[in-house]
């Protein structure tokens, strides 16, 4: 019984310790571009994805040219000094995904609209709507790429803006 509590909180210990790697890793990456506009361009957030490894997402200067997109990696790449990193193209950065995030919080309530957030496994803004009568009036007021509607639960009660 002992040694299998002892396993279990060594196991947790290993757990927490990764995570928390993961996290300074992602943490240290932002402040290093903070600063560096063509860096900052290219960021798009990060995340850990289901096998526990911090995925970087970055976008193309060019989408038009290949090159642009290995050019801009390596750049990314330059500034984390971490081999355990994945890197993901995607459409987005996080300025566009920011400037979205603000641009829909004054329609909290209305439209139908019950909650967003920013996901950056899906590089986009998923709304929570309440129903989808009103989704070109919300796309007035965005970049209407950038946004994923989906359906609110049945009970599901907005809690208002909450700002991290």
């Amino acid at each position: 019984m002992f040694k299998k509590r002892l396993f279990r909180a060594l196991l947790s210990f290993v757990f927490v310790f990764i995570l928390l790697t993961i996290y300074t890793t992602a943490y240290n990456f932002e402040n290093v571009i903070d600063g560096d506009h063509a860096a900052e361009d290219l960021y798009a957030g990060v995340y850990i994805g289901i096998d526990g490894v911090l995925v970087v997402n970055y976008i193309s200067s060019d989408p038009a040219a290949d090159s642009s997109a290995e050019k801009d990696l390596e750049r990314i790449k330059a500034f984390i000094k971490n081999d355990n990193v994945r890197y993901r193209l995607v459409e987005h950065n996080l300025r566009t995904l920011e400037e979205t995030n603000i641009n829909l919080r004054p329609l909290i309530g209305k439209y139908g609209i019950r909650a967003f957030w920013l996901c950056f496994e899906q590089n986009a803004i998923v709304v929570s709507l309440h129903h989808r009568d009103d989704i070109d009036k919300i796309l007035a007021f965005t970049d209407c790429k950038a946004v994923i509607f989906e359906d609110s639960p049945k009970g599901f009660e907005s809690a208002g803006i909450i700002d991290f």
